[in-house]
């Protein structure tokens, strides 16, 4: 089954041989390809699984996809990546929303502190005004003490 799988996608064994490393880090070299093939060498369970995931064999049906079945599984693909292409723009819509919003609290913030530091100085403005207008009390009850005092 490897054999007619590796050829129906045009792949020479040496071929086979380099996905194998480069995908999965299996060393076996042409002549090992060739001996799995022929059913001279054993093959072990990590090697299957490796062999089987580059020819896409379906370990559980023992079998290539019909071509009904990769269809199938091509629809879905795309379904999927349609959805994944959606899912990356909302994604980049609320990140961009995310910045602005961080920007303007950024601003707010600022305003908030310039707010509070306005807020002191008036403070101490009617702070002021008040021990003037006491002292201004004051001043006018010891005058009138005193004009009182006079008239006397």
């Amino acid at each position: 089954m490897v054999r007619r799988v590796r050829e129906a996608r045009g792949w020479s064994q040496e071929t086979l041989a380099s996905r194998l490393k480069e995908d999965a880090d299996l060393t076996i070299d042409q002549s090992g390809v060739a001996r799995i093939e022929s059913g001279k060498r054993a093959i072990r369970l990590n090697e299957v699984q490796a062999i089987a995931a580059l020819l896409n064999i379906d370990l559980r049906l023992g079998r290539t996809p019909t071509k009904s079945e990769a269809e199938e599984a091509n629809v879905a693909i795309d379904e999927a990546t349609a959805r994944l292409a959606v899912v990356e723009r909302e994604f980049k819509d609320v990140s961009r929303q995310a910045d602005r919003l961080r920007a303007e609290l950024g601003s707010a913030e600022s305003r908030l502190q310039e707010l509070h530091v306005r807020r002191a100085e008036i403070t101490a403005i009617l702070q002021r005004l008040e021990r003037n207008v006491y002292d201004a009390a004051n001043a006018r009850k010891r005058l009138e003490e005193m004009t009182a005092d006079g008239d006397r």
